[in-house]
């Protein structure tokens, strides 16, 4: 009779995890790539998540009882934050089993006098561990003092300090802090039901009750942790999980009424199309540059029990169709300011303002080669899953002031003080039609 099979310690998988985000793998491929059992999988999700969103303010609590971390293994200082993570944000692990599982993971890893320096570390903050939920435990006198306050917002929420001064100049300290709170925190989970089975959304309604909210027919907002069976449902392919901010969006701008052809440009692992499919709109082509992501898109249009359109691989500046006669869906590359709680392994690719500066150009190229293939009286939507007015309004301004015969529909951008919607940004294109006299 063969044994069970046994599957490493959830942290020991996280470090191995947390080294490839390192080396800069997706956090979610990283995710994917590693093998633990599957009770074990949704705790390590939440730590290797909650660890690279809250990792910043996590290295500062640590500081404050082991300032001379350049003197220790880099995977002994991320074993203390995971157990740091673990004791103030996750309230259904005792705090000794929390301790005294890093402790023997150091151990394993390092030996007795380093698990005896982790023990003292994580007993000293246990003892102070209410005092680091307070944002004044944040604040250092050595900061400026006219921009002391952000440096303090900065460790508190793990963003960097441009960021949040950016956002502070752009959008206003209330709508900053509001944008600081929903990075930091784990966004609310969006699942989409099949269209071939939409009282199922009814039925999730009913047991979820106050944990669960509809969006439009198909869609649901679910508060996490819920007790839903949504991941048993998913892998029967009876639903999908699909951003609740995205759903939102493409409500907002009423895309679902959308009833002409539609080619998605830049359709990625299509999401957003199959969205659209499910609610009846006919999505006739997606491309994409990347084939990889295109594979990926058939791969789940058929888990969800959809068809998929047309697929072809092109550049979205210079895709290869003589004409289209219908609307089109451009979801641009975008600096993903909007997403950090669902992607936080973004912020570690933003180190200043300068690292946007790509994106525009870019931007800007797709909107133009869009608009090549625009008919008059089709409709045109750009989305972005970004917090910057220069891949959002301005880039709208830009191109509604060189096509005089293009107009706005509408505008939309995830509200700031949503607090648990990912941020993003939306604009409704139509070219008018011209009578000849």
């Amino acid at each position: 009779m063969k044994g069970k099979k046994s599957f490493p310690d959830v942290r020991a998988v996280l470090l191995d995890v947390l080294e490839k985000v390192d080396r800069g793998c997706p956090l979610q491929e990283a995710l994917c790539s590693v093998v633990v059992s599957e009770k074990d999988r949704p705790l390590l999700s939440e730590l290797a998540y909650g660890f690279v969103r809250s990792r910043e303010r996590l290295f500062f609590v640590i500081e404050k009882f082991l300032p001379k971390k350049h003197k220790l293994p880099k995977n002994f200082y991320y074993l203390l934050a995971i157990a740091v993570y673990s004791l103030l944000f996750l309230s259904r692990i005792p705090c000794h089993a929390a301790v005294h599982s890093s402790v023997e993971l150091t151990k394993q890893h390092y030996g007795q006098k380093l698990a005896n320096m982790a023990n003292a570390v994580l007993r000293s903050f246990l003892r102070k561990k209410d005092y680091f939920h307070s944002f004044s435990s944040y604040s250092l006198k050595s900061d400026p003092p006219e921009s002391r306050q952000l440096h303090t917002l900065s460790r508190f929420y793990s963003l960097p300090f441009w960021l949040l001064r950016y956002w502070k100049t752009v959008y206003g300290f209330s709508a900053m802090l509001n944008l600081a709170k929903r990075s930091f925190d784990r966004p609310d989970l969006g699942i989409l039901v099949s269209g071939v089975n939409p009282e199922l959304r009814d039925r999730l309604l009913l047991q979820g009750e106050e944990d669960a909210r509809p969006l439009g027919a198909l869609g649901l907002s679910l508060s996490l942790p819920t007790s839903l069976p949504v991941t048993t449902l998913h892998a029967k392919g009876l639903l999908s999980f699909q951003s609740v901010g995205t759903q939102k969006l493409l409500l907002a701008l009423g895309l679902t009424r959308w009833r002409c052809p539609v080619w998605d440009m830049c359709a990625g692992f299509g999401g957003k199309s199959a969205f659209l499919l499910s609610h009846g709109v006919p999505v006739v082509f997606c491309s994409d540059i990347s084939l990889k992501r295109l594979t990926g898109l058939r791969r789940d249009f058929l888990r969800r029990n959809l068809t998929p359109p047309l697929l072809f691989q092109a550049d979205a500046a210079s895709p290869p169709l003589r004409s289209f006669d219908g609307n089109i869906l451009l979801d641009v590359p975008c600096s993903g300011l909007g997403i950090l709680s669902r992607r936080p392994d973004i912020k570690e690719k933003r180190h200043s303002k300068r690292s946007l500066r790509v994106f525009p150009p870019l931007q800007h190229a797709l909107l133009e080669s869009a608009c090549k293939y625009l008919l008059p009286g089709r409709e045109l939507c750009y989305i972005t899953c970004t917090l910057n007015p220069e891949e959002n309004e301005e880039r709208i301004e830009t191109i509604l002031q060189l096509h005089s015969d293009l107009c706005l529909v509408k505008l939309w951008q995830t509200p700031c003080d949503d607090l648990k919607t990912e941020g993003m940004f939306g604009a409704l294109l139509r070219r008018r039609i011209i009578s000849q006299i």
